[in-house]
């Protein structure tokens, strides 16, 4: 549905790429034509490659913007007190407001274990959290955390396909 949203944008691109090609043409300055166009032709086409495709879209977001933490605006954050550092190339999905627990990784299982097992192991060092353990969840591999405030969270892995991971954070207020 949120891909209606990109109807307009490839519209005004295209209808852009129209109108600097026929200013170009009125002036009549052939080599200008020629290197505009080998060069706005790709632009575009990666554009809407970058709008269209959902696996391009994530896969370019994981290098451009990838999420460096998990934070929720829907539980208090004085009640759950906790703030869920996220492994690299990491890319969030849903909606920020009601605290949409699914993210993308490229990162491998052996990746997530290791950086869950450092930051974890600094946050229990600092006082932020007051246990973590790793294993076996009910939808995959990964981390139960009890909070400082009594407070659980399960940070977990599961395989999704094109070599793509999924984390998902779930907090138990």
């Amino acid at each position: 549905m949120y891909r209606l949203m990109y109807i307009p944008y490839t519209f005004l691109m295209a209808l852009g790429l129209v109108v600097v090609t026929g200013i170009i043409i009125v002036k009549k300055d052939m080599r200008m034509i020629k290197l505009f166009l080998t060069v706005a032709l790709p632009i575009f086409a990666v554009v809407q490659v970058y709008y269209w495709n959902h696996e391009f879209n994530t896969f370019a977001k994981s290098f451009l913007f990838p999420s460096k933490e998990f934070v929720c605006d829907y539980y208090d954050y004085e009640a759950v007190g906790l703030t869920i550092p996220l492994p690299k190339r990491t890319v969030f999905h849903g909606k920020q407001d009601v605290c949409s627990p699914f993210y993308s990784t490229y990162v491998s299982e052996r990746y997530f274990a290791d950086f869950y097992k450092s930051e974890l192991a600094k946050m229990k060092t600092s006082g932020e959290i007051a246990n973590y353990s790793y294993g076996e969840l009910e939808n995959g591999k990964g981390f139960e955390v009890e909070t400082s405030k009594g407070n659980k969270a399960d940070i977990r892995m599961k395989g999704i396909e094109n070599g793509r991971e999924m984390i998902t954070i779930v907090i138990k207020p």
